[in-house]
């Protein structure tokens, strides 16, 4: 039981790390279209 525990709130942080990048990526570019 406590594998499982640690495995998911690893996968957890991986995927808001992933979420972060892909809001900080998606900001960016919605960022670029405006500047043109």
């Amino acid at each position: 039981m406590y594998e499982l525990i640690k495995y998911g709130s690893v996968g957890l942080c991986l995927a808001f790390i992933i979420y972060a990048i892909y809001l900080t990526a998606t900001g960016k570019a919605k960022f670029q279209q405006k500047k043109k």
